[in-house]
């Protein structure tokens, strides 16, 4: 081994240097599946959203998650946003989201991405609740103030969280999706655009990744 080592001796800048493009090879042609996938799923079926975390949320719609949270949920969601009123918002902000103009709406901070995924999985059980409430609202033919009297709002968080768990990450996701785009949508925001931009951006570092493949095979 040792009389090996000492032939190859002069060729470990060549050795090292192939093992490196095979390598980036291989990491190209590993990651082009995945932004394909992301493209479809995120891109194409969730609309370009790729975070379960409104980025930008009306007051209105905030109150109603608040409704069902407990007091630590509460806490987490108020020191994850900060409230942006029309007279307070910059011209910037009111262009991005024309919702800004006429009504008060919070604006995500900059979170940690341990505080980001827990205010994912908080909102996502809000959203499940509120649908459960709604449903069992619509059937029961009751207001739902009454229906939270009559059954608390812990009877419908269980039933939430048995429904997220039988659904799965992917359709789960999906649904969040779906209260997001909803609510940009009612703040003015060009959803078609931010679809666009996520597939446009994530085909070109998708294209990257095959040139890259293609510069080390040839």
């Amino acid at each position: 081994m040792t009389k090996i080592m000492k032939y190859l001796k002069p060729y470990w800048l060549s050795i090292g240097l192939t093992l490196g493009l095979l390598f980036g090879q291989a990491t190209c042609e590993l990651t082009m599946p995945d932004y394909m996938q992301n493209i479809v799923n995120t891109g194409i079926q969730n609309g370009g959203i790729e975070s379960g975390v409104y980025e930008q949320v009306r007051e209105s719609t905030f109150n109603s998650y608040v409704m069902f949270a407990t007091d630590s949920e509460k806490d987490l969601m108020t020191s994850s946003y900060k409230l942006v009123t029309p007279s307070k918002a910059t011209k910037e902000e009111k262009t991005r989201i024309p919702g800004l103009k006429t009504e008060n709406v919070y604006l995500l901070k900059d979170l940690s991405e341990e505080k980001e995924e827990k205010l994912s999985s908080t909102l996502t059980l809000l959203q499940m609740t509120m649908v459960e409430v709604s449903k069992d609202a619509k059937e029961s033919n009751v207001q739902i103030p009454q229906l939270l009297i009559m059954n608390g709002i812990d009877t419908y968080r269980k039933v939430a969280k048995s429904e997220i768990s039988k659904l799965g990450d992917s359709t789960v996701t999906s649904m969040s999706s779906q209260f997001l785009k909803k609510e940009y949508s009612d703040l003015g925001m060009d959803m078609e655009k931010i679809q666009q931009d996520y597939i446009i951006f994530s085909g070109l570092k998708m294209l990257g990744y095959a040139l890259g493949s293609l510069y080390v095979r040839y």
